[in-house]
């Protein structure tokens, strides 16, 4: 067997999982072999390596795919990999300007970081060793900028958004009336129109913005600009080891205490699906205080072992 390098095994990697997650309905183990000129063994090998990718971080919101191997079929779910990762122009600058002070402008405009960094003043539009004003960014981006335009301009905007708790996308459509910044996360409160209630969007969420021609109402007066959850939402309480402390971080909560080196958290929470897969992550030093029967039993992450278990045997 010919031997591969890091980097090629990584991009045959990255192109199965692009390749099995564009089929909703999973492929044949066979046929995938067959495509990627691989023994069964070896394929399997690699999505099982894949499937733990990020299983053990601190710090992740949600593991980067999520791969499902059946018998004869396999399945893959792209979770953080639904859009491309993207510098800010404000990330470019702060490069440019670290970096740009290794070049000699004068040396060899050849060398590989020589080259990369006039590459990246080509985008900016500047020149290297130019000296230019920077505006600081306190809007969230472009996509932040366009929706204050928008509200400026009385205009009702549609995007495609991702609802974390229930993993799905939907499209809306909304009358936009601030963009807030909080927990240092970037933030649109608005009404959604189909459903005729204020909602607040996370920006990062949001795909395929498009200001409309159909006018808006004024905003109102006093308009929220923090993180209101729904009252209406189904709640666990969560008995977390220290380990699990990630979890205050990585999601919206409702109130978290330590007791002695076990932390309590409570969660609204729109799906069991989502609550099934954060018990599954965390292990089974996770407990279930008390939970809204809406959700399940105190056994919900049991089942759901149980299930994940049935698909490997």
């Amino acid at each position: 067997m010919s031997r591969i390098t890091v980097a090629t095994r990584i991009q045959r990697l990255l192109a199965m999982l692009q390749w099995i997650a564009s089929h909703p309905e999973g492929v044949a183990i066979d046929e995938a072999c067959a495509r990627f000129a691989m023994s069964r063994a070896d394929l399997l090998g690699e999505l099982q390596m894949a499937s733990m990718i990020g299983d053990g971080s601190s710090n992740f919101d949600d593991m980067p795919f999520l791969v499902i191997i059946e018998e004869s079929r396999v399945e893959v779910c792209l979770l953080a990999f639904r859009k491309p990762l993207r510098m800010t122009r404000a990330e470019q600058i702060a490069l440019l300007t670290a970096a740009g002070a290794l070049v000699d402008l004068d040396g060899d405009s050849t060398a590989p970081l020589a080259r990369a960094l006039a590459k990246l003043a080509d985008q900016l539009g500047i020149a290297l060793g130019e000296t230019f004003e920077v505006a600081v960014d306190h809007d969230g981006g472009p996509m932040a900028r366009a929706i204050d335009q928008a509200i400026a301009d009385r205009r009702r905007i549609t995007f495609t958004y991702w609802n974390y708790g229930r993993d799905e996308r939907s499209a809306r459509e909304v009358e936009p009336w601030r963009v807030f910044h909080e927990n240092d996360e970037w933030y649109l409160v608005g009404v959604d129109v189909n459903k005729g209630e204020s909602r607040n969007f996370r920006l990062d969420r949001i795909t395929d913005l498009v200001v409309t021609e159909t006018g808006a109402e004024p905003p109102p007066r006093r308009i929220p600009a923090t993180l209101d959850l729904d009252v209406g939402l189904p709640e666990v309480v969560l008995d977390l080891p220290s380990s699990a402390s990630w979890v205050v971080e990585a999601y919206p909560i409702r109130a978290h205490q330590w007791n002695g080196e076990r932390l309590e958290v409570t969660l609204a929470v729109t799906g069991s699906s989502w609550l099934e897969r954060l018990l599954l992550r965390v292990g089974p030093d996770a407990r279930i205080v008390s939970i809204d029967e809406r959700l399940g039993g105190p056994d919900l992450a049991a089942q759901a072992a149980l299930r994940v278990l049935a698909r490997y045997q």
